[in-house]
């Protein structure tokens, strides 16, 4: 990425409804890659209901040309489980779910009228705050830092093997 196109693109994270500094550059990733490519690898179908149990350790993926990790979480809210795909970005402080993954939930067609949510992920109750629609990534769920600090989370990152993987341990 050239050193203008960079510029301009944290120029432009400044926009309304961002916290200075907040947005999160992600060129290489989309939501439509994450549903069809990564939930593959993955083996959960892309925000699918989720009839599984929450887990001591899940294991996630490096994928892309940034090597992003990407690890799907049971989310439950409004009474259902969903399979929702996370990147996990230890330099995120927040949690977001994009809008699509938090109409999901609902039934009947809705405006996303909150800001933030209380779920429970992998059976842990957090605050996640709805991707802005002005970001880079308006349409990425992002597992961050602070979600994996709060429930001392271990997060175990494999370069070395042939398919690049990662674990995240909960005590």
């Amino acid at each position: 990425m050239t050193k203008k196109i960079y510029l301009d693109a944290m120029k432009n994270s400044q926009m309304e409804g961002l916290v200075p500094g907040a947005d999160i550059l992600l060129l290489d990733v989309c939501e439509e890659e994450i549903a069809k490519n990564v939930s593959k690898l993955l083996a959960v179908p892309y925000l699918g209901v989720s009839e599984k149990k929450e887990a001591k350790e899940i294991g996630g993926i490096i994928w892309g040309m940034n090597r992003r990790l990407f690890a799907s979480f049971i989310v439950e809210f409004r009474g259902q489980k969903k399979d929702v795909i996370f990147l996990v970005d230890t330099g995120a402080g927040h949690t977001y779910l994009c809008e699509k993954a938090i109409k999901s939930f609902y039934t009947t067609k809705c405006d996303i009228l909150e800001q933030s949510f209380s779920m429970k992920l992998n059976g842990i109750t957090h605050d996640v705050t709805v991707s802005p629609l002005k970001s880079h990534f308006n349409d990425i769920n992002i597992l961050g830092g602070m979600f994996l600090n709060s429930c001392k989370a271990k997060l175990l990152v494999d370069f070395d093997e042939e398919v690049k993987s990662f674990q995240i341990k909960f005590p």
